[in-house]
């Protein structure tokens, strides 16, 4: 997550990936209270805090290690998105810049040929 936040180079690249590793920290959480349940032999709980549902005292849990990886994903999503488009126009924009690339060379290959030509014309003129 530190080098997807240090390969975000504006705020709208940086702001899906700080909501991804709030999600992670958030999951951290969730996952360690979840194993303690278990380790504690308290299987309902860590089912609950896992995927949801009603814990042993019936209590509905919702807020579950499934969502935070929701979070994860669905903001991980987002900042590649977006640096996939930033990508993209970068790219269109480099191809642009290189769009008289080729009339260039052509315009130089011209004028060497003239120059050739001028040369040879004038090396030729020495032995008439």
């Amino acid at each position: 997550m530190a080098q997807a936040l240090a390969l975000a180079d504006d705020e709208a690249g940086r702001g899906p990936v700080n909501d991804a590793i709030k999600g992670v920290q958030a999951w951290r959480g969730r996952h360690t209270a979840a194993r303690a349940s278990d380790n504690g032999g308290n299987y309902a709980d860590a089912v609950a805090q896992v995927i949801g549902g009603k814990n042993q005292r019936g209590e509905v849990v919702t807020a579950t290690t499934g969502q935070c990886f929701d979070v994860v994903d669905a903001s991980l999503r987002k900042a590649v998105d977006h640096e996939q488009q930033e990508f993209v126009q970068a790219a269109n924009d480099g191809r642009g810049a290189l769009t008289g690339l080729p009339a260039g060379a052509a315009l130089l290959a011209v004028l060497a040929a003239v120059g050739a030509a001028l040369g040879i014309g004038r090396r030729l003129s020495e032995y008439r």
